[in-house]
């Protein structure tokens, strides 16, 4: 985005993005930037992992509708791993190693998904 389109608009891409990332959670929920165009959300009131994986795909539907950045009509897909406390992980490290961990597989698997993290992945 940023090569092809210069900082600002994916500056503005990310903003959109954070604010449709937002909608799709509770207020007790948190989404924040993670570094570059990767994010984390935490769903800390989660009762199960398909509760879990309904959000995050709620999420990529949203990512997946166009954005209208100045004159431009962008469309983006996105990659999300997604990690459960205690079943993938009993830390802070292993919960964003193993979402990291699912959300490549997402990519390896053609993108535009939600991944769960599996030993087998």
């Amino acid at each position: 985005m940023n090569d092809a389109y210069g900082h600002a608009v994916g500056d503005q891409l990310l903003r959109q993005a954070a604010i449709r990332m937002r909608g799709c959670v509770r207020e007790s929920d948190t989404v924040a930037r993670f570094g570059g165009d990767e994010f984390v959300v935490l769903l800390p009131l989660i009762d199960t992992l398909a509760d879990a994986a309904t959000v995050a795909e709620k999420i990529r539907a949203a990512l997946a509708a166009p954005f209208h950045l100045a004159s431009l009509r962008v469309e983006v897909s996105s990659s999300i791993g997604v990690a459960l406390y205690p079943d993938h992980g009993a830390d802070e490290a292993a919960l964003t190693l193993h979402a990291d961990a699912a959300m490549y597989a997402a990519k390896h698997c053609g993108r535009d998904r939600v991944t769960v993290f599996s030993l087998a992945a």
